[in-house]
């Protein structure tokens, strides 16, 4: 074969072209293998100045010992006292690039997670805090108080409520409903109340019976409102209860106080009447 003078490393880019893989013998004193990434400097532009930057482009290169004959890549002229080596190349840049386009990306991504990650952070403290308020503003109440999402969930109640029903924590009555707290003719009827505010979206104020552990039959004046959100749907219900159990016993005395005294008025009436017959005649 033609012998060709020695190749500086410096003109491979300019050989391989646009070849994804460049095949070159080389000699291997030392018999070093192996691969490794490279960058080699391409050729400059045409009337490019000194100060333009020349291009470079990035390659793996592979390093395969060859014995003199053992190939067509090493001519058995250099004989054995002259290692060979068949030196790949093959052309990395682009997927270098995609590959810094995708590091890019990804710390973008993790920047925007990041920042994301921290306003979500923000608003559930806001919702943390604006759920503490309210559950100290339900507690510091002498009513009965609570928060139900329109499915009659409940979301919050204070610490009268839980005491009401025998329980201290109102934490644990936090996503029941009404089947799993009252009598089943109660929890009918307070869920048709609910479902009214909720149709109406207007407050429902009834009174109505609740039977309590230990305390037995209630009677408790509702009053039911809906809560709406910024599209002003009604997305919950707020209630407050006030036990008018002694208040319908002393009224319900004062009618028949009332009674009585109408009975016995009557009665005088005609006592008297009577007493006047009996005199003229």
């Amino acid at each position: 074969p033609p012998q060709h003078p020695p190749t500086p490393l410096s003109q491979l880019p300019e050989m391989a072209g646009n070849a994804p893989e460049l095949l070159l013998l080389a000699e291997n004193p030392l018999g070093a293998s192996g691969h490794m990434e490279i960058g080699l400097s391409g050729p400059a532009t045409p009337g490019a100045s000194d100060a333009t930057p020349v291009r470079q482009r990035r390659y793996t290169a592979m390093l395969r010992p060859c014995a003199p004959g053992a190939s067509s890549f090493a001519p058995p002229e250099h004989g054995p006292a002259s290692p060979m080596t068949v030196l790949t190349l093959v052309d990395i840049t682009e997927m270098r690039q995609i590959e810094a386009l995708l590091e890019e990306s990804r710390a973008l991504l993790e920047h925007r997670v990041r920042v994301r990650t921290e306003d979500l952070s923000r608003a559930a403290r806001k919702v943390e805090d604006s759920r503490r308020r309210l559950q100290a503003l339900l507690d510091n109440m002498p009513d009965i108080a609570w928060l139900k999402d329109v499915s009659g969930r409940y979301i919050s109640v204070n610490v009268a409520f839980a005491r009401s029903i025998g329980m201290e924590n109102p934490a644990d009555i936090a996503g029941k409903v009404d089947q799993h707290l009252l009598e089943p003719e109660e929890a009918r009827f307070t869920r048709e109340i609910d479902l009214k505010v909720v149709s109406s979206r207007q407050t429902q104020r009834v009174e109505q019976p609740y039977t309590l552990p230990g305390l037995g039959v209630r009677w408790h004046e509702v009053i039911r409102t809906p809560i709406f959100d910024e599209a002003g749907m009604v997305v919950g219900i707020v209630g407050i209860a006030r036990d008018m159990t002694e208040r319908r016993r002393m009224l319900q005395e004062l009618q028949n106080s009332e009674t009585e005294l109408l009975r016995l008025n009557e009665l005088l009436l005609s006592s008297q009447e009577e007493e006047r017959t009996r005199i003229r005649q």
